[in-house]
């Protein structure tokens, strides 16, 4: 339809602008949280008896695991020094203040009190998922939380939830972790949820480098083990490493850049062989990043690869893909996508 002279535009409808896109939200949220973790500093420190100040201290707790929340969903590290033990306990504690009829036993080894670095966010939320899920679908009550950290093997978390609840079948085990999906009972016993919560801790664990096993508790219901790797606070990429990035989709290419300039190196790109090739030639890089796919070729990545492995490369190459099944042995390691910071400073370490 054409428009008039003189006659005004039709008004934008918010809602077809989308106005509050995740990065929109994302930096708007930011401000009322710092004031509320400000509030909440002054109140605890005025505050008279021990049940207010250990509610102040939980929400203060609260604010902070939401703002790390935010810092991960921008792209931040979530890795730093904490006390897992005290962490699993906060968020059980915080989970379960709906549940005042609920018995939840929180086991923590005398280990995990220690500083160590840990994915916090991902630590933090699959308590939080995971403790939900069992007080919701326990029978009597009895929720059973244990973090343990073994002695053998790579350093890393066990944390553990039971629940004495009907369970799941091997068939529903199988597509627990999917989004979305919600067991025969689930819709009954908690009818506002919407599937999501197990899916998350599977991603949370496998992007900082663990993983998640459901398996059956001994009282019938069901059993999580996720694993989450310790970190090295003192390892940092050193600032002068110089990496080449060969990617041909320009967000993916900026993202990296962001990335790898966070973590203190010196990096730069090409989205073709050819031009990798001549940029090589003058000036030299210690790592390179490669996608496997370019302009519709699965394989260049590899095949790049292997050409610089038969010429004696010096140097050491990442294979940086969404497909890691398969890495190769060309590869000094993988680096899935989407990528965080830490797992970025392991890939390069």
């Amino acid at each position: 339809m054409r428009q008039t002279p003189g006659a005004s535009a039709r008004p934008p409808n918010p809602a077809e602008e989308a106005l509050w896109t995740l990065p929109r939200l994302l930096h708007e949220l930011r401000g009322p949280l710092q004031a509320m973790t400000e509030g909440l500093d002054g109140l605890a420190s005025r505050v008279r008896g021990a049940r207010n100040r250990a509610m102040a201290a939980r929400l203060k707790a609260t604010g902070e695991r939401v703002a790390a929340l935010l810092s991960a969903a921008e792209g931040d590290s979530a890795v730093r020094a904490l006390s897992p033990a005290a962490l699993v306990e906060s968020v059980t504690a915080e989970t379960r203040a709906g549940h005042a009829d609920r018995l939840v036993e929180v086991r923590c080894d005398p280990a995990t009190r220690a500083e160590l670095g840990v994915d916090a966010v991902a630590l933090a939320q699959a308590t939080a998922n995971l403790v939900g899920n069992a007080l919701v679908h326990a029978s009597v009550g009895a929720v059973r939380v244990s973090l343990a950290r073994p002695t053998t093997g790579a350093p890393r978390l066990v944390l553990t939830v039971e629940d004495d609840g009907p369970g799941l079948g091997l068939g529903e085990r199988r597509r627990a972790f999917g989004e979305g999906w919600r067991g025969k009972g689930s819709a009954a016993a908690h009818p506002t949820g919407k599937g999501l919560g197990l899916s998350v801790v599977h991603r949370l664990a496998q992007a900082a480098g663990g993983g998640v096993v459901l398996g059956a508790a001994r009282s019938g219901g069901c059993r999580f083990d996720v694993t989450l790797p310790l970190h090295d606070l003192a390892a940092r990429t050193p600032g002068d490493l110089r990496v080449a990035i060969v990617e041909d989709d320009p967000a993916c290419r900026a993202a990296m850049l962001r990335l790898l300039k966070r973590a203190g190196a010196r990096a730069w790109s090409e989205s073709t062989r050819a031009g990798l090739r001549r940029r090589l030639e003058r000036s030299r890089a210690d790592v390179l990043v490669l996608d496997r796919h370019w302009q519709g070729d699965a394989e260049a990545g590899a095949r790049l690869a292997r050409w610089l492995r038969l010429r004696d490369w010096p140097g050491g190459i990442v294979l940086w893909s969404g497909d890691i099944a398969r890495p190769g042995e060309d590869f000094d390691a993988v680096l899935g996508k989407p990528a965080g910071r830490h797992q970025l400073q392991q890939a390069l370490g």
